[in-house]
């Protein structure tokens, strides 16, 4: 949680429309929210520090929120949300490499009957691939944050 009545929600760019229809349609505001605002601390233990300090608490608190979300996701997928993460400067490669969980094989692999394709026009695959591979552009996300 970032802060007191803020909830902060990592959705895909391509959702991130929906997903601020859907909240206001239950009136749920979205605000503009920086999450290494020292003024989010709130813990009375930390009001003596200086305000260098307090920035940088506030940065290792949110690399440390970031971190710890990429050890929840598939490494896949963790790989491309921790590059978002470093291009917002939110968290290092370094960071990054020690957060994202090992690639791992599928278990199921092979104790499923292997698929059986229809054969298909040499220009149908391709196509697909070209589709595919265009696709790849938008592998972006879009960090927002509501509150109630």
């Amino acid at each position: 949680m970032p802060t007191r009545k803020i909830l902060g929600l990592l959705v895909h760019v391509q959702y991130a429309p929906t997903v601020r229809q859907v909240l206001e349609k239950h009136d749920i505001k979205s605000v503009d929210f920086e999450p290494t605002d020292p003024a989010h601390i709130a813990d009375p233990k930390h009001d003596t520090l200086s305000a260098s300090d307090r920035q940088q608490l506030a940065n290792s608190i949110h690399a440390n929120r970031m971190m710890r979300t990429l050890k929840y996701m598939r490494s896949e997928i963790a790989t491309a949300v921790g590059r978002y993460f470093v291009d917002q400067k939110w968290i290092t490669l370094t960071e990054l490499a020690a957060s994202v969980p090992p690639h791992k094989d599928n278990p199921f692999t092979g104790t499923f009957p292997p698929r059986t394709h229809r054969p298909q026009e040499t220009d149908t695959r391709k196509r697909r691939a070209l589709s595919i591979s265009s696709s790849d552009s938008y592998h972006s996300t879009d960090a927002m944050t509501t509150t109630q």
